[in-house]
C-alpha cells in the first residue's frame, strides 16, 4: 500500500469519526431531557436577568444535577432549573445560587436588584452551567441561528440542503463520478459545463428552499361577524388579527390591521380571499424592512341578509423584488405559482452570470485547441 493511499486513509478515518462525535454530541444535546429527565449539552439564555454574565441569545455548556449526589451546587454558581410561570406553564431559569440552606436554594438573576420569590429545591434543579471563575463558559450570539435550527420553520430548508449535501457529495466521489460520466450524457455534459450544471443545481435549491418559506409563513386568518336589522345581537368576534362586534344592515364597520415582518427586505404580503361583504383597502401591501403598516378592513352590509358570517383570509408573504400587482395576479392563480415566479428570478438572477461566464471560458479554451479545464466552480 503506498503512503498517499494510507494519509489518505487516515485522513477519511479522523474525518468519519469527527463527524459522527459531532451528530451524537448533538443528538445527546437535543434528547438528553427525555433520556435522563434532566439538561445536558447547551442551552440558550433567552432572556435578561443574568446581565452582563450571560445576555439573551448566548449559548452555554450544562452538566446534570443528579440530586442525592454530592457535589450540591454551592453559592456563586450558577444552575438551570425549572419554575412555574406567569400562565402556569412550567419554565426554565438560568440563576446563580446566592443563599442555601440544607437542599433549598434562593436565587438570584445577577441583573436584577432582588432575589427570586420562590426558593429552588433539589428535584427543581436540571444541571450545572460550566463557570470560568465567576464568568461562564458561552458561545455569544449563536443562539438565534440554533434556535433557528431547532424550530419547525428549519425543517424544510434543513432537509433541502442536507439532501444537497448528499448529492453533491454523490457527484463529486470519485468513483460515482466517473460511472456518471462514462454512462450518462448529463455526465459528460457535466464534464464539459460544471459551472453551468452546478449553478442551475444551486438555482433549484434556492427556488426549493424560498417556496418552502412560503408555505411555512403563510397562515389562514377566520373572520366571523354577524350582521343584523338593528345592530343589537351578541356577535362573536372575529379570530386573528380582524375583529368586528356586529354589523347592522344598510351600514359599513370597519376594522384596522397591522401588518409587520421581521425581514431584512421588503417584502410584498397578500390576502388571498373571496368575500361578498369584506374588503381591503390596500392589498396586496409593500412592508418595508422593521416597519408596520396599518390597512382598513370593511364589512359591507349596504346589500346583505341578517345572519353570521365566516370568512377565510389566506396571507401569504413574499420578497418584494417584482412588482406588487404582478405578485398579486400570479398569486391569484395560484400563491405558489408567485413563490415560484419571485424564487426563480431572483436565483437566476444572481446565476446566470456565473453560466455565462463558464461558456465563455469553454469557447476560449476550444479555440487555443486545448480542452477546457474547468472542474468547478
Amino acid at each position: 500500500m503506498r503512503r498517499q493511499d494510507l494519509q489518505g486513509r487516515k485522513a477519511r478515518l479522523i474525518g468519519n469519526l469527527a463527524f459522527a462525535l459531532v451528530l451524537l454530541t448533538v443528538f445527546f444535546s437535543l434528547y438528553s431531557h427525555y433520556i435522563l429527565k434532566k439538561a445536558w449539552g447547551w442551552n440558550i439564555v433567552q432572556g435578561e436577568s443574568m446581565v452582563p454574565t450571560l445576555k439573551r441569545g448566548d449559548l452555554v455548556f450544562i452538566i446534570p444535577f443528579l440530586p442525592g449526589r454530592p457535589p450540591d451546587p454551592h453559592i456563586g454558581e450558577i444552575i438551570v432549573f425549572t419554575r412555574e410561570g406567569p400562565k402556569g406553564v412550567e419554565e426554565k431559569v438560568i440563576h446563580r445560587v446566592v443563599d442555601k440552606k440544607g437542599h433549598v436554594y434562593l436565587t438570584k438573576g445577577d441583573g436584577n436588584s432582588f432575589t427570586d420569590h420562590t426558593p429552588v429545591t433539589s428535584d427543581k434543579i436540571e444541571g450545572y452551567i460550566i463557570q470560568i471563575g465567576e464568568g461562564a463558559l458561552k458561545i455569544p450570539g449563536v443562539g438565534a441561528l440554533v434556535l433557528y435550527i431547532s424550530s419547525s420553520k428549519a425543517r424544510a430548508p434543513l432537509a433541502l440542503a442536507i439532501l444537497f449535501i448528499i448529492l453533491l457529495w454523490w457527484a463529486f466521489s470519485s468513483k460515482s463520478r466517473g460511472r456518471f460520466k462514462r454512462r450518462n450524457a448529463l455526465g459528460r455534459f457535466y464534464e464539459r459545463h460544471p459551472t453551468f450544471v452546478n449553478c442551475v443545481g444551486v438555482m433549484l435549491l434556492c427556488t426549493l428552499i424560498m417556496v418552502s418559506g412560503a408555505i411555512r409563513g403563510s397562515s389562514v386568518k377566520e373572520v366571523t361577524y354577524g350582521i343584523s336589522l338593528t345592530g343589537r345581537e351578541q356577535i362573536l368576534a372575529g379570530h386573528g388579527e380582524i375583529n368586528f362586534d356586529y354589523v347592522r344592515i344598510g351600514s359599513e364597520k370597519e376594522s384596522t390591521l397591522t401588518v409587520s415582518t421581521d425581514s431584512i427586505f421588503p417584502m410584498v404580503v397578500l390576502f388571498i380571499f373571496d368575500s361578498e361583504h369584506l374588503s381591503l383597502s390596500q392589498n396586496p401591501v409593500v412592508v418595508q424592512p422593521k416597519t408596520e403598516m396599518e390597512i382598513t378592513a370593511t364589512i359591507n352590509a349596504r346589500k346583505a341578509t341578517p345572519g353570521l358570517y365566516s370568512e377565510k383570509i389566506s396571507m401569504w408573504v413574499l420578497p418584494g423584488f417584482l412588482p406588487p400587482d404582478m405578485i398579486y395576479s400570479l398569486a391569484k392563480i395560484h400563491p405558489l405559482l408567485a413563490a415560484l415566479t419571485v424564487s426563480l428570478i431572483l436565483s437566476s438572477g444572481a446565476i446566470l452570470p456565473l453560466a455565462f461566464l463558464d461558456s465563455q471560458f469553454n469557447r476560449r479554451s476550444k479555440r487555443k485547441g486545448s480542452p477546457a479545464r474547468n472542474r468547478g466552480w
